[in-house]
């Protein structure tokens, strides 16, 4: 029983925090990037930038696949979605109550409406 205690807390003790874990990541990358960029013939300045970008992008990726709890989005309230139906039943409501407020045209008086649009007069 006691040692099962030891044991448990020297778990404790090995696990590490994953953002302590990620830094130490990325520094490790830093190094390893700064000088393979280095060594391959780019200047000194875009070896560290390069090596940095590295460092940053690896120690991220470790921080979050170490991250104990996923993170929570909550995504917006979604409009209700309607169904087929009822937005017909919308547009034929809609194209009724402008049929009744307005006097339908002519044929005669579209085609000559239609035809002074295209000739632009």
């Amino acid at each position: 029983m006691a040692q099962d205690k030891e044991k448990d807390k020297e778990k404790d003790k090995k696990k590490v925090d994953p953002t302590t874990a990620a830094i130490a990541l990325g520094w490790k990358l830093w190094i390893f990037f700064m000088f393979g960029f280095y060594f391959l013939g780019y200047s000194a300045i875009l070896s560290i930038a390069l090596g940095a970008i590295a460092a940053s992008c690896g120690g991220s990726i470790l921080r979050w696949w170490y991250d104990p709890e996923p993170p929570n989005f909550e995504l917006p309230d979604q409009p209700k979605r309607r169904t087929l139906a009822a937005v017909t039943q919308e547009r034929i409501a809609k194209k009724q109550a402008r049929e009744k407020g307005q006097k339908k045209p002519s044929k005669r008086r579209q085609l000559q409406d239609l035809g002074k649009k295209l000739l632009g007069k």
